[in-house]
């Protein structure tokens, strides 16, 4: 749209592609609350200012191919920690993307319920390292329950530049302490 209004090709230059994302990162922030959203890019590329007006359901559209692999990540960490849908009791969503009503919905047809979205990045990782105290306090008492840490990647340790091996592979269940000796 940009191209043929304004006579100019974004792709070709580097610093207006980082610009235009830019915009458009806080076009979906602005997005994720208000039905519809204003992008204005100054000095885009050439000396030419870039307007533009962009409402939810446009948004949503040209957004869909993106918002449809949304579910495979969540499909693959159920899998890997061996827990179906319906052994989830509770479900939060937080970061950015969990604001957009589109992923909320879809997250929802995948789960048959009602998410939870009350917390914010912040406030989840706080939650959790509160638990993770009070699990290792001699003063608190928690019940006790398990919890199930996968990494998505291998972990690698390299050392002597060219040494290097792997201390969990992907998929791989990792505990807290993991203990390993390397003798050159």
């Amino acid at each position: 749209e940009f191209s043929a209004k304004y006579k100019i090709d974004i792709a070709s230059n580097p610093k207006a592609c980082v610009r235009m994302m830019t915009a458009c990162e806080k076009t979906k922030r602005v997005l994720s609350a208000n039905p519809e959203a204003v992008l204005n890019v100054d000095c885009l590329m050439n000396d030419v200012d870039v307007r533009g007006h962009i409402d939810r359901t446009k948004f949503e559209e040209l957004a869909a191919p993106v918002l449809d692999r949304v579910i495979e990540p969540v499909q693959k960490a159920l899998a890997d920690a061996g827990v179906t849908r319906d052994a989830l009791y509770a479900m939060e969503v937080t970061g950015s993307g969990s604001r957009l009503s589109s992923i909320r919905k879809r997250l929802r047809d995948f789960f048959g319920r009602d998410l939870s979205t009350t917390t914010n990045a912040e406030e989840s990782v706080a939650r959790g390292c509160a638990l993770m105290c009070a699990m290792i306090s001699p003063v608190f008492k928690v019940r006790d329950f398990a919890v199930a840490d996968i990494a998505p990647y291998p972990i690698k340790v390299w050392w002597c530049a060219a040494e290097k091996a792997e201390a969990a592979g992907a998929g791989a269940a990792t505990d807290g302490t993991s203990c390993a000796t390397f003798t050159p």
